[in-house]
């Protein structure tokens, strides 16, 4: 007999109104990000397709600023070389 009590997490809809938060315009501050989307759904604050969801979201703002970076750097070597 399965004794396991069942616990119903609040969903993103049902949390309270979202606190601003500070821009993602690093790597690494995604990265923190990403820490403490994990966290919360290992002590289960919030439900594990949630944090699946907020996961995936931050892994493309990610690769936005990975692209960013790029373009950057490629500019600045191309302006580099025809100066």
């Amino acid at each position: 007999m399965n004794t396991q009590k069942v616990v119903k997490l609040p969903t993103l809809e049902q949390k309270a109104p979202a606190r601003r938060h500070r821009p993602l315009k690093t790597m690494e501050q995604v990265r923190q990000e990403l820490s403490k989307v994990y966290r919360a759904s290992r002590d289960q604050s919030i439900e594990i397709g949630d944090a699946s969801k907020l996961a995936n979201i931050l892994s493309l703002i990610g690769r936005v600023i990975e692209g960013s970076t790029v373009e950057s750097r490629i500019k600045a070597l191309e302006d580099q070389r025809n100066a």
